[in-house]
């Protein structure tokens, strides 16, 4: 029966959306259904994305290789056939997921997935992440497809898109509209913004920071265009229904990759972000170009502004680019959407020192992600890093100043109790710089204040805290904000302070400039979601993990944990953090996530969390059980089916069981009709076992026991229905006689509650099958998710 729907879903789907067709050819081959490249944005975004790649005046045209456009004139009329045809996707999608899917998979080549896979039925919003990739390889062009984005930009989402549609485009446009159930004959034209944001594009570093410098001057061109629009000037649609789709260049993505660090780059993000340039996201590897490495000093005063160009800025709430278009900026309220840190194995514990000192107080992003990759072996490293971690990010002084809400830490060697011993003696201190450093009290405390520009600061001390003779001060070209003063005496006309970037260095008093107050735009409550996975490549010590929650645990709201936990009991978890709104664990067979919500709308404590995450067997039990905890607050799973070691981490668990794949799928059906809260679910195992996938599905889109948001519109029908048949009080004949018809009181809002939750439908769940091969473990490592 599903054969045959699809069937002739397609066939139908084929004859109402053939119009089509020629735009699709336009994009076929340049649309891709991704992951991030990088477990740090699986978790940022949590979803896949599409990725667009953008025409170049380099391409080769109706595919001759050697035949490029021959006129700007001609390449901007084929730039102007690809936006009109991404945005008449773009309206399908508005109209109908599954025709969008459609068109995606079976016109455009894009590769959705498998049957029974979730990419094939899930909700693909129309958000487009461009790229620009060279695709002729000749050496004589080399990047010239760069050398115009300023350029592009403005054409694909400046007012040319509305003053100058072509008729075709405006022609099929109506078409959709026409088939757009929501729109109704005379109504207004119904908007719809599509998000575009370019990802920086893989290159040479100096064509890297070009592409930075004219995606901004893009931005201030765009905005500019649309605060002198005259609408009068658009040419109007004519039909009875109407769409209008607009493209809206968001934040860019600056993921430098692998790549080291410039000079170049280090200075132009340091002058964009200065000006006001926003990012979703800036990542990059920690590790400086050679160049920038000769001296010490040097290497300090580059690390330094490379830190201060992802968190020394002031609060920038990002403002939007068209003002008709406010599209929802929640996930990004500060002017980097996300940080991405990867601490190579040659940093020396100066540099966590110098990262951490730009954390503490950054107000540039909510979301931080830090992956670590020092070897296990350096254990002093490891105290030093969780030393600093401490202070950077749980401090009082974390929590007074920072905007930071969200942390990932990945790739962790080392979580020992050593190690948490460490990190809570900051956490315990009233003085932890004084602590850090080992200074005796100051006569006054410690104060925050802005370093002034051309300061001199002594960079390099020795083990009592003094000047290294010889050492070269460094002198600041900018103001540098958030400096903290410590172990002051109030007379000394230089002072220890830590400084952002640089950590403990000694400033004059003459150039401090003294806060009154601290930042508005800290977090109110702390860090409020934590992931921690620990190295897939090496078995973690993990002993420590127990001490760490029991200290940072109190205002966490989402917990994500990742990797080997042989050394934690589950109960640790529920009485550590109080708070959890979700949990999430991610094993080497099972990924769950857990939704505590009912427990806190009813004031009661998180319940104990008895059970085995390494154990498909005894899990599956669990979720069996309606009475057990785990059962109802399971939301969403993930079951990996192995009968050989084949998952997320190289080395295998010492209680390792082979997957007994007949017994597990027989006990796992039976969970999915005894379970009924589970709304998510997904069955990964390798191709030979792929007979499983229709008992699996015959249990997807079954409804569970928990009911949908019912709509305002039918929430105000009813009320307005039953207010009509409320007793009266009316003294006149018509109404005595209305209500002698009818005696209903109007209910409270307790009661308007449970009516409305039982007229809600119910959530359906969702079961997908995932069959999986060798080649597939590089994917499997970034399910980091669920």
């Amino acid at each position: 029966p599903r054969l045959i729907w699809v069937s002739r879903f397609m066939e139908a789907a084929g004859h109402r959306w053939g119009f089509l067709a020629p735009w699709c050819v336009i994009l076929k081959g340049r649309i891709s259904f991704k992951w991030p490249r990088r477990e740090e944005e699986v978790w940022d975004v949590k979803k896949r994305r599409l990725e667009v790649e953008l025409p170049t005046r380099q391409d080769a045209q109706d595919g001759s290789r050697d035949f490029f456009y021959l006129s700007e004139k001609d390449f901007l009329k084929a730039l102007q056939k690809f936006r009109e045809a991404l945005a008449l996707l773009a309206a399908v999608a508005h109209v109908d997921q599954a025709s969008w899917r459609y068109l995606l998979q079976f016109h455009c080549s894009v590769d959705l997935g498998e049957e029974g896979e979730e990419g094939r039925e899930e909700n693909i919003p129309a958000r487009f992440y461009l790229i620009i990739e060279e695709r002729n390889k000749r050496k004589i062009h080399k990047f010239e497809c760069l050398e115009t984005v300023e350029k592009d930009l403005v054409h694909l989402c400046g007012v040319h898109q509305r003053l100058h549609p072509s008729r075709e485009y405006l022609r099929d446009l109506e078409k959709i509209a026409a088939l757009d159930p929501k729109l109704k004959p005379g109504k207004p034209t119904a908007d719809i913004a599509i998000p575009v944001r370019l990802m920086l594009p893989r290159a040479v570093m100096t064509k890297c920071v070009k592409v930075l410098v004219d995606v901004h001057k893009a931005d201030k061109k765009i905005r500019s265009e649309w605060e002198n629009y005259d609408p009068s000037k658009e040419k109007q649609e004519l039909g009875t229904k109407s769409l209008r789709c607009t493209f809206v260049l968001q934040p860019m993505a600056a993921d430098f990759g692998e790549d080291e660090a410039t000079s170049e780059m280090i200075q132009t993000m340091r002058a964009l972000t200065t000006d006001g340039m926003s990012f979703s996201l800036a990542a990059s590897w920690l590790l400086l170009e050679n160049k920038l490495r000769g001296t010490e000093r040097a290497k300090r005063k580059a690390f330094g502004e490379l830190m201060g160009s992802f968190f020394n800025g002031t609060p920038r709430p990002r403002e939007p680019l068209i003002p008709s278009y406010d599209l929802p900026m929640k996930d990004q309220p500060l002017q980097l959407g996300a940080v991405h840190l990867l601490c190579v194995s040659v940093l020396h514990p100066r540099d966590f020192e110098a990262m951490f000192s730009a954390i503490v107080a950054t107000q540039t992003t909510t979301k931080l992600s830090i992956r670590m990759q020092i070897m296990p072996v350096e254990a002093p490293v490891y105290g030093h890093w969780w030393k600093w971690l401490a202070y950077g990010v749980f401090s009082k002084r974390a929590r007074l100043n920072s905007s930071v809400e969200s942390l990932a830490l990945a790739s962790i060697g080392s979580m020992t109790v050593e190690d948490i011993d460490i990190f809570n003696a900051v956490l315990a201190s009233d003085h932890p710089e004084e602590h850090i450093y080992r200074t005796s009290r100051g006569e006054i405390d410690e104060r925050d204040a802005t370093l002034k520009a051309g300061a001199r600061i002594r960079w390099e001390l020795d083990d009592r805290g003094q000047p290294q003779q010889g050492s070269r001060a460094v002198i600041l070209d900018l103001p540098v904000t958030s400096v903290r003063t410590f172990s002051d005496d109030g007379k000394s006309q230089w002072l220890d302070a830590v400084v952002p970037g640089y950590g403990r260095c000694q400033v004059q008093r003459k150039d401090l400039i003294f806060s009154q107050s601290r930042a508005v735009n800290a977090s109110p409550n702390g860090l409020q979601e934590l992931k921690i996975a620990f190295d897939k490549d090496e078995m973690p010590e993990s002993d420590g993990l127990p001490r760490f929650l029991a200290a940072v645990g109190g205002s966490l709201k989402h917990l994500t944990l990742e990797g080997p936990m042989e050394e934690l009991d589950p109960d640790t978890i529920s009485q550590t953090c109080p708070n959890l709104e979700t949990l999430s664990v991610l094993g080497y067979f099972v990924d769950i996530r857990l939704d505590f919500s009912q427990y806190h709308e009813h004031n009661q404590p998180l319940p104990p969390l008895k059970c085995n995450w390494n154990s498909v067997t005894e899990l599956e039990a669990d979720l069996s059980d309606p009475s057990n905890p785990i059962a109802r607050s399971a939301r969403r799973l993930r079951v990996r089916l192995f009968p050989d070691w084949w998952g997320n981490w190289t080395q295998t668990p010492a209680d390792y069981r082979p997957s007994v794949v007949d017994a597990d799928v027989s006990e796992l059906l039976g969970m999915l009709e005894a379970n009924k809260t589970l709304e998510y679910v997904e069955i990964v195992f390798p191709v030979r076992y792929a007979q499983y996938m229709t008992d699996i599905r015959k249990h997807h889109l079954t409804p569970v026991n928990r009911g949908l948001h019912l709509a305002t519109e039918a929430k105000i029908a009813f009320l307005s229905v039953l207010s009509s048949l409320v007793v009266s009080h009316d003294t006149s004949k018509k109404r005595k006689s209305q209500a002698q018809q009818v005696h209903l009181p109007m209910p409270d809002q307790h009661v308007l509650a449970k009516i409305f939750a039982f007229a809600a439908p119910n959530v359906l769940r969702q079961v997908f099958v995932r069959k999986t091969r060798d080649r597939d473990f590089d994917r499997e490592r970034i399910q980091v998710v669920i």
